[in-house]
């Protein structure tokens, strides 16, 4: 996968529905993916999900769901760090 293959830069975006995040372009747990960082370097990463609870409120009514973030966890000096895909541009 490169660019110039009809593939391009994109933005990573997520759409809440009801707490499920829907992301665009679509990418799922366990996924190869060309990142672009924010200083320009690129790299493939494996994207992971990370569930963390919600609390959802409509119509007066609150319901507590698992919403599923994705990101990749990188080593920073020996620390792993958390990073939202939504802070990434992927090649698709």
């Amino acid at each position: 996968m490169q660019e110039g293959d009809g593939l391009e830069w994109r933005r990573i975006t997520a759409r809440d529905d009801w707490g499920h995040l829907e992301y665009e372009p679509a990418l799922t747990p366990s996924q190869d993916v060309a990142v672009r960082w924010p200083d320009g370097t690129i790299s493939t990463e494996r994207v992971k999900g990370k569930a963390r609870p919600v609390t959802i409120h409509d119509m007066g009514n609150s319901y507590e769901v698992e919403q599923v973030q994705l990101g990749i966890e990188v080593s920073v000096r020996g620390v792993i760090a958390w990073v939202d895909m939504r802070a990434l541009e992927v090649l698709a």
